[in-house]
């Protein structure tokens, strides 16, 4: 460290061993101090975002700085995160960037412990790859903890001819006020020294355990690269999401109205017969919002329901919960198993069943373990319908015309015309049955607004969302077998073509694994910068767990291109975070995605029109890589995108294995107290 008195001085300080918060985000946007990385990574399932005016000294000092970072812990041990930083002269006659644009990415790996208090150890790399590297730094550092005083220390090798501010041996210290929340920090990051003040707050439990943590920092005496005095101070506020404490409380969620208890005595007077029980739980159903709902007996112990859901639209775990536990509550005495079958257009898609005693017994107590040995999940159920006795042989109400809004923009980030220009429409896609398993599907663009280069015979103007009706189609799903579902639309699509889009669904048997097909063939080429006529796309998906998916492929893009795609998927309850590498020709580009249900959990009730919102909204930002130039262009290499999307429309997502049910009985349960108990008698 070179002249760092301000370390010396907190060293010196001296305080009880209080319990403290370390979280933070570093202005680079990797987990840390104030610039420097420590030797921790962000928890699975924390989604970290920040924004600071923090600036390199290296660089200088811009009138206009600001730095956007996003941060995901994807599995145990692993940290990414994504940077835009902006530093400009801002001049109004200027349409060009007058300054430094950048996007960078960041890998961090903790290293496993060998013995009994070793400390934490990780390396990572920053600003992976890309036409403009100015920040890229290989790393190795470690760190612990002494009761309120937290160190690190590392060391760095930048790239040589560019800024590299993280460069040679580089540490820190933090030391904790208490329990409040506040920590004062210094640091030397192998060129300049920093100081600074951090607040984290607790855990906001309203928030869903969100963290807000903000820091107000300064580089004393920094020079830029001419050598110049450019002491500065800068401040930044980082917002700390953990999406898997949602799942985990789920699985202590405590109802306000509990149900009675399983050896309680009925009431006296007439009971109710087999009939009436069940008239009662179709009833109960279409009251929750369900819809086809039809009830009856197979033999004298098993109970069968049909049921359609498109009110609980972020998953149809919520559905099923309502459904089996309303199923198993209104169960006539001699029934032993209950089956909910589930439809989508009135084609059934799988069949969930349960025991009815140990279900009841999960809904009072919460305990998984019987309840997830007695699930069972079986996809295209194929029963004899005049083999049920049927309640009502009609199947209940279905809403004969849904209307799912959602935004739908398209967007440039850090070119050099603009740091992000974009296009915003509201995108309104309606959807009519007409028969079993067909639907009559059309879109409507609504067109709101758009930045300058986005207007016709600009740089984006080929993009521009357009006001008018964007397709109009005939879609069909079907099984052609319990291991592959298919979906096939024709009709009008891109506002003034006309073509075919065809989607398939294989199962590995055995596994969760899917092979997945997808084509789309138009009478002309659909677009500038989606000029290809012929589309298609094969990969296979590995399943190892309900929560991590890797999927490999091959793909003829609609840039004219052929290549190999990878994606790899973390879910984090409905939160899904995509790393996607696609290769079209020579062009490679990687990028990340985030996917969230932009709808209630409970939405509309269904009647002859029913309004929802968007189960699957998927944006993110992707940048050539291995590129030496990455200029204004046409973006290629994009995944093969269908007007319909039948694995979520029809398969959940893809999330609807015997596995993934199994891991949501926790949320079944909920969501069966919150939408459904009150049906149900005390």
């Amino acid at each position: 460290m070179r002249n760092p008195p301000f370390i010396l001085g907190l060293s010196l300080l001296l305080a009880p061993l209080l319990s403290h918060a370390d979280a933070g985000i570093a202005a680079t946007g990797v987990s840390g101090g104030l610039v420097i990385p420590n030797a921790k990574v962000l928890e699975v399932g924390d989604i970290a975002a920040s924004i600071n005016n923090y600036q390199e000294p290296k660089l200088g000092l811009n009138s206009y700085r600001r730095n956007l970072s996003l941060g995901f812990g994807l599995v145990p041990g692993v940290e990414f995160s994504g940077r835009f930083a902006e530093f400009e002269e801002p001049s109004p006659t200027s349409t060009v960037i007058t300054g430094m644009r950048d996007i960078s990415a960041n890998f961090k790996l903790r290293l496993p412990s060998f013995w009994k208090g070793m400390p934490n150890a990780a390396v990572g790399i920053n600003d992976l790859s890309g036409g403009a590297n100015f920040y890229k730094s290989l790393y190795a550092v470690v760190g612990d903890e002494w009761g309120p005083l937290s160190w690190t220390a590392g060391l760095a090798k930048g790239s040589p001819g560019k800024s590299s501010p993280l460069d040679g041996l580089f540490g820190g210290l933090q030391y904790h006020l208490g329990a409040t929340g506040v920590s004062v920090l210094g640091e030397y990051d192998g060129q300049h020294s920093h100081v600074g003040v951090r607040y984290a707050s607790p855990r906001i439990s309203q928030l869903g355990g969100t963290q807000i943590v903000a820091t107000v920092q300064r580089a004393l005496r920094a020079k830029d690269r001419a050598g110049r005095d450019i002491e500065s101070t800068s401040a930044g506020v980082s917002v700390i999401v953990p999406l898997g404490q949602r799942e985990e409380k789920r699985a202590t969620f405590q109802p306000e109205m509990a149900l009675p208890p399983l050896n309680a005595k009925a009431t006296r007077g007439m009971q109710a017969t087999a009939l009436d029980r069940q008239d009662a739980l179709a009833s109960a159903l279409v009251e929750a919002g369900l819809e086809r709902v039809r009830v009856g007996l197979l033999g004298k112990q098993h109970l069968l329901v049909e049921y359609e859901n498109h009110r609980y639209g972020q998953s149809e775990a919520d559905a099923l919960g309502i459904v089996l536990g309303l199923a198993v509550e209104f169960a006539p005495t001699e029934v032993r198993r209950v089956s909910a079958v589930t439809l989508k257009a009135g084609l059934r898609v799988y069949e969930s069943a349960v025991d009815v005693a140990v279900f009841r017994s999960f809904l009072r107590d919460g305990d998984t373990g019987l309840a997830q040995s007695s699930l069972t999940v079986d996809r295209a159920p194929n029963y004899d319908v005049n083999e049920v006795q049927w309640v009502n042989a009609k199947p209940a109400r279905h809403a004969l015309l849904r209307v799912e809004v959602a935004p739908d923009i398209s967007y440039h980030m850090a070119t050099e015309l603009a740091s992000f220009d974009y296009s915003l429409a509201l995108a309104f896609k309606l959807s009519a049955p007409l028969w079993r398993g067909g639907e009559l599907q059309a879109t409507y663009v609504k067109q709101i607004t758009n930045t300058p280069f986005y207007e016709d015979g600009f740089a984006w103007g080929a993009e521009r969302q357009r006001t008018g009706i964007k397709s109009v189609a005939v879609q069909q799903s079907m099984w052609l077998s319990p291991y592959i579902h298919a979906s096939v639309g024709a009709g009008k699509y891109d506002y003034k073509n006309t073509g075919v889009q065809l989607q398939s669904s294989v199962y590995v048997p055995g596994t969760d694994d899917v092979v997945r097909l997808r084509g789309a063939f138009y009478q002309k080429p659909p677009s500038v910068t989606n000029p290809q006529r012929a589309q298609m796309a094969a990969s296979y998906r590995w399943v190892p767990t309900t929560t991590t998916w890797v999927e490999a492929g091959v793909q003829q893009f609609g840039d004219g291109g052929r290549g190999p795609s990878l994606v790899l998927t973390r879910w984090f309850g409905d939160v899904g975070v995509h790393m996607h590498y696609h290769r079209s020709g020579q062009r490679q580009v990687a990028g990340l995605d985030v996917s969230l249900p932009l709808t209630p959990r409970q939405g509309m009730a269904p009647g002859v029109l029913q309004f929802t919102g968007t189960s699957y909204f998927r944006k993110g930002i992707r940048t050539r890589i291995f590129n030496p130039i990455n200029d204004v262009s046409f973006d290629g290499a994009r995944d093969l995108a269908l007007e319909y999307n039948a694995e979520v429309q029809t398969l959940n997502g893809g999330r609807f294995s015997q596995r993934y049910f199994v891991g949501q009985l926790p949320r079944m349960r909920e969501s069966f107290f919150l939408y459904a108990r009150h049906l149900v008698n005390p």
